[in-house]
């Protein structure tokens, strides 16, 4: 039978210099593919920003859960804090970052093919 409830911490996070990811939803994890993915991602303090990151090909929904921070869309900055929320269209280039010494804390979701 397929987990119904998923806790993050029974979820081993996916880490780089940029962000920390524990996918929630996650076909590769389940015995069914619900159709998206989705998960809480925390994005890292840099001062500098960074550079965009790689297009994907689903667009992805975010809401701010904790912190402020910058979402770069295809070369243009927007300022991000906590109860907002964007969407990343597909094939767009993105990164992500917080501007506090703190992480900036995201909850998304981004349907997949299936």
């Amino acid at each position: 039978m397929t987990r119904q409830i998923v806790k993050r911490g029974d979820v081993t996070p996916d880490k780089n210099s940029k962000r920390s990811l524990w996918r929630l939803l996650y076909p590769a994890d389940s015995e069914y593919d619900h159709g998206a993915v989705a998960g809480i991602a925390e994005y890292h303090h840099h001062a500098e920003g960074l550079p965009e990151g790689p297009a994907h090909a689903a667009a992805e929904f975010y809401y701010v859960v904790e912190g402020k921070g910058v979402v770069r869309l295809d070369g243009t900055d927007h300022e991000i804090e906590r109860g907002d929320s964007f969407i990343i269209p597909a094939d767009i280039p993105h990164s992500l970052w917080s501007t506090e010494p703190h992480s900036l804390v995201t909850f998304y979701v981004a349907l997949t093919d299936s």
